[in-house]
């Protein structure tokens, strides 16, 4: 159990959400465009942060 507990960390499997990349500095437009494709985002000190995951698909949509 204890091997189990200690892997799951290691894959970095977590509940929390983790805005990893920075996409820009915070304007309506762009937080419309993201709402707007489904993709989460997440604004800190007035800078929009996505998931890496959904980087491909912000790029595609919203650049």
């Amino acid at each position: 159990m204890i091997l189990s507990i200690l892997f799951l960390q290691a894959c970095g499997v977590s509940d929390e959400k983790d805005y990893e990349v920075s996409w820009g500095d915070y304007s309506d437009s762009a937080v419309e465009r993201l709402e707007e494709n489904n993709i989460d985002y997440e604004v800190r000190n007035q800078v929009i942060f996505i998931k890496e995951k959904d980087l491909n698909k912000a790029q595609d949509c919203c650049s």
